[in-house]
């Protein structure tokens, strides 16, 4: 009977295992082709298939399925039915609106977060901030693009209004790869660095109020570094007319 119990008790522990791996080989597909679109290095507006990326990357039909209808969901790739998928295109529209979310909830959240939050913690991540990354070093790009969302994402969860916190924690998400264009080809990144020691020495000081004005110049130096980001991109899916130009700034 023991020795039963013991073979029922290994193989429930077995099925579990084995219910569970699906699960984590579709988490893991989901993070790498998230990672590789936020960095562009699937191009903005690029058309991808199922047998591409499962050839590419080495996982399973079911889990790159899986990754690419999680990234359709957030917006991140369109589903073409029987072409496959087309990652999602960098807009004028889409831009000039997550900026004006930014421009209006973001000093606000600032200004509620800035009694509340931790400095050390802000202290830490602008110290790996203000260490850069050098041009080409993915690596180095990606510590620095999760160090800027941490950065921001702190300042706004002290807020304590949850739902600000998820709206803005949203639009920075959708903001990456626009940001990892305009920090590869703008020369902001010096102002930016500036911007982010006020703002610590705002919230240090307990200043809500220039917290919120450091703030709302912080985005529109971040509105500038995207600009000029996506115009010089050769492979962003966004329109070049004068017209379309003069309408994002």
């Amino acid at each position: 009977m023991q020795h039963e119990t013991m073979e029922m008790t290994l193989t429930t522990k077995n099925q579990v295992k084995a219910d569970h791996a699906p699960e984590r080989m579709i988490d893991l597909a989901y993070s790498r082709l998230r990672k590789d679109v936020m960095m562009c290095i699937i191009a903005p507006g690029e058309e991808v298939t199922e047998a591409q990326l499962v050839t590419r990357y080495g996982f399973g039909k079911a889990a790159v399925r899986s990754a690419l209808m999680r990234l359709s969901q957030e917006g991140m790739a369109v589903v073409h039915p029987r072409r496959g998928y087309q990652i999602a295109p960098v807009t004028i529209k889409h831009i000039r609106e997550l900026f004006q979310l930014r421009e209006i909830l973001e000093p606000q959240a600032a200004r509620l977060g800035v009694p509340n939050v931790d400095v050390a913690v802000l202290r830490n991540l602008d110290a790996i901030l203000a260490r850069g990354f050098t041009f080409g070093d993915a690596e180095g790009e990606a510590v620095y693009l999760s160090a800027n969302r941490d950065f921001h994402s702190t300042l706004t969860a002290a807020s304590g209004n949850e739902k600000l916190t998820l709206i803005l924690e949203d639009v920075i998400d959708q903001m990456e790869r626009l940001f990892h264009l305009g920090l590869t080809r703008s020369g902001h990144r010096e102002q930016l660095r500036r911007e982010h020691q006020d703002l610590v020495e705002a919230v240090e000081a307990r200043d809500a109020d220039l917290a919120a004005k450091i703030v709302a110049d912080h985005v529109e130096t971040m509105r500038q570094t995207v600009i000029e980001g996506v115009m010089k991109s050769d492979h962003t899916a966004i329109s070049s007319t004068v017209s379309s130009r003069i309408e994002l700034q």
